[in-house]
């Protein structure tokens, strides 16, 4: 069984960097949502995650110049969900 790391909420909880992170097995994944949020210093990246016998959360990924390196970033959010 292979784990992968995820980031959970952070800015959603008053921080200024990506929150926590933690092991996760990837087969508990449910679904995976990116948002992009506009804001005065870039574009923030979250992604709604949910997880088996957990309630849906969003959590902060980052603030991204530009929605290419935002959407960049979230593609390699999913490869690493999916490498399992």
């Amino acid at each position: 069984m292979r784990s992968v790391i995820v980031a959970l909420p952070g800015r959603v909880t008053g921080l200024s960097a990506p929150g926590a992170v933690r092991w996760i097995n990837p087969e508990h994944v449910v679904s995976v949502r990116p948002r992009l949020a506009v804001t005065l210093e870039g574009l923030d990246l979250f992604v709604e995650l949910k997880l088996e016998g957990l309630p849906l959360f969003e959590t902060w990924i980052g603030t991204f110049e530009n929605k290419e390196l935002a959407d960049s970033r979230r593609q390699s959010y999913l490869a690493e969900l999916a490498a399992s």
